[in-house]
């Protein structure tokens, strides 16, 4: 475990490890203030049961001297403030100590969880296809949250403990050797005793406790995301049954865990009160029933005990908490490597934003395109010329590579082979994001917030950097000036979670408002009229005549009305272009296009 911790400990940046270095020192201080006020028991209690010891002792002599103390008892009332103020001190550095790892614990865990975010909101688009949404979600805010509760801050705990442990044990082996050896091997018998009875239960529940937040997450995500389907098809027993069957095992394995956490308050409680009653008993003997003697040796011993007890209650409960919750450090650790690496990957190649023009045409040269070399190509040395300012459409069955050549086009998937061509130049990492800042998106669901239409058009945009005269403009070229007229609150209405106040109509044209607000070059409509009635197609299909011979634009399409006006049009047919040219000549020569509904 404590190898995976140092390689962890390399993965916090350089602030995190400072600041870890600076609450060391904190905790070694704030011991050491307890251990001195708990040392500074035992001259007090001597003074207690021996007043003459003020005067008979040289230390006592030459500081009632100084202070000019007369009488036993006012140095005794002084003695006593003084340890008070201690405690004081000790209390308050102990809290601060405690506030600190605290909030140091949280920050990290935070980091920890926006880099992860960070790193997965970049990769590129061919991961998120193969990878379940609520399984990153699970590793962002479940496993992040419980490797932050449940071990960097247990381990900040133990780290405090321990220096107070060893501080204490040195106390008491000073004051009464032979004591402080026979409790310390009779706690750590303890404790090792009752870590290996609990470790390997802790391991399988942390295991479950993983296995069980992934699947509530992803029950929670696919039921409510496909709340209609629920509804409609009365699969809401399913997905109940389903979530609570996760929920019962989630909280049967925590509960387990936490009695497994709390097991050895009992132990260690006993073995502490045996070793002071074998302690007293032992002094007694040892110092011929000399009270005067025996006091404060009692009191140093009794007050240390009371340090450790909790001490060794902490730092059991860190530990099985950090083992119980353990594969989830592994989860949240092994992601933090991959972002390690791959940042160290980006620095090396140091790849640069660089500006790419579009002037005359976008170019796929002899593109192909498979997921995995051992599937089928989906895309098979496919060469397309899109030209500049005019409108191109893709058409074909279902399966045919359409959506392919878009994400390819637009950057987000790369070509397995061939080439992307933009006036000539490659298409290459340096120039993807100039490239797309040219391209506007409309695709068949669009995507919303739970926000209002405007923070919607302006996608991404702060409220105070959204242009009012942009805004009206795409609102009026994407026909949505009539419909937000009748809203009470207008551009400020909500849509709600995935736009479900709007109609299938109204939801395209916020989709078109919101490609257009940007000014792009290009805008691409990924079959963005399939699911719309002929009136709102129509509407739509007005808003994208407006844009012609002043935009360049690319239309994926089942249904030939949509591309009837298109310069050109390419037909595709597994994976390849079968056929080419406008409307007229492919109607009249291609039955496969005829035949496209």
């Amino acid at each position: 475990m404590l190898k995976h911790l140092i390689e962890f400990f390399g993965l916090l940046g350089r602030d995190e490890r400072i600041k870890l270095f600076q609450i060391q020192f904190m905790i070694i201080f704030s011991s050491l203030l307890e251990t001195l006020s708990v040392l500074s028991i035992g001259p007090f209690m001597t003074i207690v049961s021996s007043p003459e010891m003020v005067f008979s002792n040289r230390f006592f002599l030459e500081v009632s001297t100084f202070l000019n103390i007369q009488e036993p008892n006012n140095f005794l009332i002084m003695f006593g403030g003084a340890i008070l103020i201690l405690m004081v001190l000790s209390a308050f550095f102990s809290m601060i100590t405690i506030w600190r790892l605290s909030i140091l614990g949280g920050k990290i865990g935070a980091n920890l969880s926006s880099r992860m975010f960070k790193h997965y909101i970049t990769l590129p688009f061919s991961f998120h296809l193969k990878t379940n949404s609520s399984e990153l979600a699970s590793k962002l805010i479940v496993e992040s949250n419980r490797m932050t509760h449940s071990v960097v801050l247990q381990l900040l705990y133990l780290n405090s403990k321990i220096v107070l442990i060893l501080l204490m044990i040195l106390t008491i082996l000073i004051t009464v050797p032979i004591i402080a050896i026979v409790s310390t091997i009779l706690f750590f018998g303890c404790y090792v005793a009752l870590y290996g009875f609990a470790s390997n239960r802790l391991n399988r529940n942390g295991e479950v406790i993983s296995l069980e937040s992934r699947s509530r997450m992803q029950t929670i995500n696919e039921g409510f995301g496909g709340i209609k389907d629920v509804l409609i098809y009365g699969l809401q027993k399913n997905f109940i049954n389903k979530y609570t069957q996760s929920t019962e095992n989630y909280y049967a394995s925590w509960s387990s865990n936490q009695v497994l956490s709390l097991l050895p308050r009992y132990a260690i409680e006993f073995a502490a009160y045996a070793t002071m009653i074998s302690a007293v008993i032992f002094l007694l003997f040892s110092f011929d029933n000399n009270i005067s003697k025996l006091l404060p040796v009692i009191a140093v011993f009794g007050l240390a005990s009371m340090k450790l007890l909790p001490a060794f209650q902490q730092c059991y409960f860190s530990v099985s908490t950090m083992r119980a919750n353990i594969n989830a450090f592994f989860v949240v650790r092994d992601e933090l490597v991959d972002i390690h690496n791959q940042e160290n990957i980006v620095k090396k190649n140091n790849v640069s934003d660089n500006d790419i023009t579009f002037l005359k045409s976008v170019t796929l040269n002899n593109v192909s395109f498979y997921y995995d070399k051992k599937q089928n190509y989906i895309l098979k040395d496919i060469s397309i010329e899109f030209k500049a300012n005019q409108t191109t459409g893709i058409v074909g069955a279902s399966g045919s590579g359409k959506s392919t050549i878009i994400n390819i086009l637009t950057g987000l998937l790369p070509p397995s082979s061939g080439l992307v061509e933009v006036d000539g130049h490659e298409l290459t990492e340096s120039n993807l994001r100039s490239w797309q800042k040219k391209i506007g998106f409309v695709s068949q669901n669009i995507f919303l917030l739970d926000a209002s239409i405007r923070e919607n058009i302006a996608f991404g945009n702060r409220a105070k950097d959204i242009d009012p005269k942009r805004m009206d403009q795409v609102i009026e070229m994407s026909q949505l000036d009539d419909f937000i007229s009748t809203l009470p609150k207008g551009l400020e209405t909500g849509v709600g979670e995935r736009g479900v106040q709007l109609s299938g109509g109204q939801l395209q044209r916020v989709g078109i408002a919101r490609a257009l607000y940007c000014n792009p070059e290009i805008i691409v409509f990924d079959e963005a009229t399939s699911n719309l009635d002929r009136i709102s197609e129509k509407l739509i299909m007005e808003t994208i005549a407006s844009l012609r011979n002043s935009t360049t634009i690319i239309m994926i399409a089942h249904r030939l009305s949509t591309v009837k006006e298109c310069d050109n049009i390419f037909l595709l047919n597994d994976g390849q272009v079968e056929n080419s040219g406008n409307y007229e000549y492919l109607i009249n020569n291609s039955s496969q296009f005829f035949n496209l509904t």
